[in-house]
């Protein structure tokens, strides 16, 4: 019989390492729990893979991701026509090892492509009309530096190197131990001001 242990007297000890599922699921709970935006698609990383669906102002449109595909890891949209969607990616562990390889850059065009000619396949309501908003998801440690120098050397890699289009913003969140986190979006340096106005209000708390 294993002895006994008192769970109470054992040191804390931080995590080791930060990942972008915090940063997925706070954007997530912003635009879901928040705004009452729809849930089309959920998938952190390692999860099982659900069925991906369109909110067509009735009810949900369903179809199915094929497992070789390139993946995103969120799709939400606005709850009333004209509908918006946001479309996540988890990118940080991703820079970290290849800032701007071209292999990275295919990766990230090619999730996307290729979500949205699901998405276009599943529902009518998806099409050339909808306003799509791209959201590079990240979670740092803030041991490695200041957060906003940080923001700063990661907002350049994302919409330089990587060659991210107008409608799109990072959504980094560092751990903080004041406030248990720090949130820090920037968007692409041509955002539309339009959408820019309205995302800012859905995203700040």
């Amino acid at each position: 019989m294993a002895p006994d242990v008192n769970l109470s007297d054992e040191p804390y000890r931080s995590p080791s390492e930060y990942t972008d599922e915090a940063s997925l699921l706070h954007l997530w709970h912003q635009l879901v729990r928040k705004e009452n935006w729809k849930e089309d698609y959920l998938v952190p990383r390692g999860s099982s893979w659900p069925n991906i669906r369109v909110w067509n102002g009735d009810s949900f449109d369903i179809g199915y991701v094929n497992k070789n595909d390139a993946r995103v890891n969120l799709i939400v949209q606005s709850p009333e026509p004209p509908f918006d969607f946001v479309i996540g990616y988890c990118i940080g562990n991703e820079l970290d090892r290849e800032p701007s390889d071209a292999r990275l850059v295919s990766k990230i065009r090619k999730a996307y492509e290729r979500t949205e000619e699901t998405l276009s396949d599943i529902s009518d309501v998806f099409d050339d009309s909808t306003t799509v908003y791209r959201a590079l998801v990240m979670a740092k440690d803030p041991a490695v530096g200041n957060p906003e120098s940080e923001a700063d050397l990661w907002e350049d890699i994302l919409f330089n190197s990587l060659k991210q289009p107008q409608k799109s913003f990072m959504y980094l969140t560092v751990p903080d131990d004041d406030s248990g986190v720090e949130r820090l979006v920037r968007y692409h340096p041509n955002f539309p001001s339009d959408g820019r106005s309205e995302l800012e209000s859905l995203l700040t708390d």
